[in-house]
This record gives C-alpha cells, sequence and structure tokens, in this order.
C-alpha cells in the first residue's frame, strides 16, 4: 500500500510536496503498534500483557498514533526527497490535511528549501574595477599609538575623588531586567575608561561625576545583540565606585621599542609595524579583488537564494561579531530576522559567492585527491621549515581531507577566475593618511 507522492515548483528554490498517505495504511500501522503496546503494557489489576486492548488504547492510544503519523510522514518526505533528489536547505514546513478525518486519506504538505544549482556562465574574462590600499605614514603613526595605548600603565590619581572623562576607574556592579539577573549582568572590579565609547551606552556617562565610594542606580537599553534574553530592553543598573585612576602611556622611544620584544629601536619597531601592515594592507587588497569579482559574476548571472540560507549566514555573522556566543545551544534558536535589516546584504553576498564558486568548481570539474593534498601540505612543511606532522596537526589531516580537498580546489578556481579577469586598480584615499 503505497504513498502518492506528488512535488510542484513554487519558485527557483522552492518545492512543495505532496504525500497522500492512505487510511488503510495508517490503522494497519496503529493496530500493529497497539498490539506491541498490549503484549508488554503493564496496567494496574493485570499481569503484565494481559490488559485489555481497549483498556491500553484509551491510556496510550493518542500517544501511538501520534507516532505512528510521525514515522509514516519523516518516511515517505525522506522517500520524497531522495526519489525526486531534492537538495534540500533546513527542515520542511509541514502542513497536514484530514487528520482526524478517518475516512480520507491523510495529506501532508511539505514546504522545502531547495540548494541553488544554477547554471553559470561568462565567468573567466570578467571586467571590474577595484580600489587599492596603501600602507601610508599615517597608518604607521596610528599604529605605533595603539602599540603605546597597550603598554600604558595605571597610576593612582590624588588630589581629587570625582570621576572626569579621560579617567580609568574600578567599579562593582549588579544589573538586573524586569527583576531578574542576567547573564553578565553582576561584576567585581571592573576597569572602565570613561569616555572610551568601550562600554555599554548609559554606565560611562553614569561614572562620570561620581565619587569614590559612592553608589549609583541607573537604566540603560542593552545593545540589539549584546544578549539575546536582554536584547533591546531596559536594564538597571547598580554601581559601586571603588576607585579612580590616570592612564599613562609611555614615551614612543628605544627603551619602549625594547619593552615591546619586537625591535631594538624606534625605527626598526616603525619597520615591523610596517611590514606588519604591509601584511595586513595585502591580505585587504587581495579580499577585495575577490569580492568584486564574485559581485562580477554574480551581476553576469542572477539567481535566487533561499531566505533560509540568508538567514544562517546572518547568524554565522553575529558569531564572528561575537553578538552570539556559538558555544551556547540557545544562539542557534535565536531568531535573526531582526538583523535582516543591518546585516542581509552582507549576509547574502556571502551566500550567493558561496554558491557561484562551488557551482563554477562543479561546472569545470575541478578536483582534488589526496596525492593532491598530501603534495601540498608537504610544500607547506617546505616552506615553513617545520615537519610534514606539524602541518598535519594544523590543518587536521587526514581527517579533514575532505575539507582540505574543497579549499584547494575553491582557491585554484578563484587564482583562475582572477588571472582571466580584465582588473582595473584605483588608488584607495585612506582618511588616516590624508589626515
Amino acid at each position: 500500500m503505497d504513498c502518492k507522492i506528488s512535488v510542484e515548483e513554487k519558485g527557483e528554490v522552492a518545492r512543495s510536496i505532496s504525500i497522500e498517505i492512505p487510511r488503510e495504511l495508517v490503522n494497519d500501522q496503529y493496530e500493529r503498534e497497539l498490539r506491541k503496546a498490549v503484549s508488554s503494557a503493564q496496567v494496574k489489576g493485570f499481569r503484565p500483557g494481559r490488559a485489555p486492548k481497549a483498556v491500553v488504547a484509551k491510556m496510550y492510544g493518542p500517544q501511538i498514533q501520534g507516532e505512528v503519523l510521525k514515522r509514516l510522514i519523516s518516511d515517505a518526505y525522506q522517500g520524497a526527497v531522495r526519489d525526486h533528489s531534492l537538495d534540500v536547505v533546513g527542515y520542511p514546513e509541514i502542513h497536514i490535511d484530514n487528520e482526524d478525518n478517518l475516512d480520507l486519506p491523510l495529506v501532508v504538505r511539505a514546504d522545502v528549501s531547495i540548494y541553488p544549482a544554477p547554471e553559470l556562465k561568462d565567468y573567466f574574462g570578467v571586467e571590474f574595477s577595484v580600489e587599492k590600499q596603501e600602507v601610508s605614514d599615517g597608518q604607521i603613526a596610528e599604529r605605533l599609538e595603539t602599540l603605546r595605548a597597550n603598554y600604558a600603565r595605571l597610576e593612582p590619581v590624588t588630589g581629587r575623588t570625582t570621576v572626569e572623562k579621560g579617567d580609568v576607574v574600578c567599579m562593582d556592579y549588579e544589573g538586573e531586567c524586569e527583576g531578574q539577573p542576567f547573564k553578565g549582568s553582576s561584576g567585581k572590579d571592573a576597569y572602565v575608561e570613561v569616555g572610551s565609547g568601550k562600554s555599554l551606552p548609559g554606565i560611562e556617562d553614569a561614572l562620570t561625576g561620581m565619587n569614590v565610594g559612592e553608589v549609583k542606580e541607573t537604566v540603560i537599553v542593552m545593545p540589539e545583540g549584546a544578549n539575546a534574553e536582554v536584547s533591546g530592553k531596559e536594564a538597571k543598573y547598580t554601581i559601586t565606585l571603588k576607585s579612580i585612576f590616570t592612564r599613562i602611556v609611555p614615551e614612543l622611544n628605544d627603551e619602549f621599542a625594547a619593552q615591546t620584544g619586537a625591535a631594538a629601536s624606534v625605527e626598526e619597531l616603525k619597520e615591523r609595524v610596517s611590514e606588519q601592515l604591509e601584511r595586513e594592507v595585502k591580505r585587504a587588497n587581495e579580499a577585495a579583488r575577490e569580492d568584486k569579482l564574485f559581485q562580477a559574476i554574480i551581476e553576469r548571472n542572477p539567481f535566487a537564494v533561499p531566505q533560509l540560507m540568508i538567514d544562517e549566514e546572518i547568524r554565522v555573522l553575529l558569531f564572528e561579531m561575537r553578538l552570539l556566543d556559538a558555544r551556547n545551544e540557545n544562539s542557534f534558536k535565536v531568531d535573526v530576522t531582526r538583523f535582516r535589516e543591518v546585516l542581509g546584504k552582507a549576509a547574502e553576498f556571502r551566500v550567493r559567492r558561496a554558491v557561484a564558486l562551488s557551482r563554477i568548481i562543479e561546472q569545470e570539474g575541478l578536483k582534488f585527491n589526496e596525492d593532491d593534498v598530501n603534495g601540498w601540505l608537504d610544500e607547506l612543511a617546505a616552506q615553513e621549515n617545520v615537519s610534514r606532522a606539524e602541518v598535519d596537526k594544523i590543518y587536521g589531516f587526514p581527517k579533514e581531507k575532505n575539507r582540505l580537498k574543497d579549499m584547494m580546489a575553491s582557491r585554484k578556481m578563484i587564482d583562475q577566475l582572477l588571472a582571466s579577469a580584465k582588473i582595473t586598480e584605483e588608488e584607495k584615499r585612506n582618511e588616516t593618511a590624508a589626515g
């Protein structure tokens, strides 16, 4: 007794699976499971396995019926996905009709999103312009100032007890939202630089003008994404000011250069900073070229992507921004729709880029095998003058060999696409340098 299954195209990346399950099949499965339950049921007043069928049905019938329906629907759905070669993204939206009408077949509709599989063309030889960054004297100076700030020391303020902008204070704090404490809502001996803008909005304002030993209450609106349970809500904080410090920044001299451990003199330190910035700018320029490359390819090859994929990429961005904690399982339950306006465009591009690259690799038949991975890892070990075992540990070989094959294919394909592209580079005006 087979289920009737049909698949309807609802769009480029959407399908509706219709499943008609004969009522006789539902009933047969129910009766079989009920008999199993009767044979093992322990009902007060009856020996094990001897309770009347009607009694067991009354006690466990709804549960058995639910389990039977769940299994039949799952089996039929999985069969439909397999038989129709559907590359489903995420979970289906299930709708059930005739569930309570025992005279009619059970009708199930599963609405699913499909992983995009566009046929791409004209991806070699694309033309685009891209801004090219250069390291400026201003950037070097700014990085040196940051380095000096990192080596600053704190000294207690003498002669006054009132907080001023620029002070570093030590405080205790306790917060609550809707009358309840929440994760990260309290702390002791916390250091805050007043006026830096690095603390929760409103905390630094509340500290300004406080005196040592003073206790103060303030209400702030928690930033979006700061903590899923309190995001966007009002929180009341009680602040106890314990002490005030001033930040003493070291002079930029040879003594400071030696203190960093990176150089023996200021001139050598500037060279090291410049080299580091050159590496960072090189990576940034490479990333900009790749982004522009795929923007051009996607413009030539428009295709749809499921909103579900975009939303999951928004979640990835939130993880990267540390607004969500991937170690907390509740982070995967947070509704990300409120972040679509801010992060949706970037997430959509990342999804389209990944799909486009995957499809181009597939269309070009570019593949790497385990020997290729071994050769690449051998080259890395030789270049870095380290053992092959160390390289294997870093890259997770051989456990991650399939991921490494994909990574090599992606890199090779991007290099080929860039080599064929017609790229116009424009100098990017750096605001720090201009200032």
